[in-house]
């Protein structure tokens, strides 16, 4: 008699575990492509058109990575500090500053004040949105903004409406931006 040997099935939670440590293992991965792709670089090295929308996307990537919740806290916080040297580095008028200001103020502020807000900021819990994004990081981000107004003094306007409008907006819930 022939009989039909059978592979061995896997459990549905030995399927759901491994694709969790591949989408981790994943996540992790391009965490580190987004730190090198902005580690150490200046936006005055992305003069061309090609190289802003590069840098753009990358900056959107480090979004969906610094919400999501398979990218482990070290590598969250290795992607948030590569992003804030990029927004200390870069010149006034660099054209990462927009899609940067969008990004830190959509984890300071209720989605209501923030500039452009999406619909996954508001499924997002405002506590949730600064757990990624630390106190002492937030206040050192939002401390650059003045000095930033003052470099630009007249070159870049609607840049520096939209900072006024995010100074404007940490004002108006200063008490619940308290550490």
């Amino acid at each position: 008699s022939t009989s039909i040997s059978q592979t061995p099935s896997r459990s549905p939670s030995a399927a759901t575990s491994k694709l969790a440590v591949e989408e981790t293992h994943l996540a992790s991965r391009l965490c580190a492509f987004a730190c090198d792709e902005l580690g150490g670089r200046t936006d005055e090295r992305r003069r061309d058109a090609g190289a802003r929308a590069h840098l753009r996307l990358v900056i959107r990537l480090a979004r969906a990575l610094l919400v999501c919740t398979q990218a482990d806290a070290e590598m969250q916080g290795k992607l948030l500090s590569s992003l804030l040297e990029l927004w200390e580095k870069s010149s006034p008028a660099a054209a990462c500053r927009f899609p940067l200001l969008r990004l830190f103020s959509s984890f300071v502020l209720p989605p209501s004040l923030c500039l452009g807000a999406s619909a996954a900021d508001a499924a997002m819990d405002l506590h949730e949105r600064r757990a990624v994004f630390p106190p002492l990081l937030a206040m050192r981000w939002l401390r650059s903004l003045p000095k930033l107004l003052w470099q630009l003094q007249a070159s870049q306007p609607a840049l520096s409406a939209a900072m006024l409008r995010v100074l404007l907006a940490c004002g108006r819930c200063a008490l619940t931006l308290q550490p």
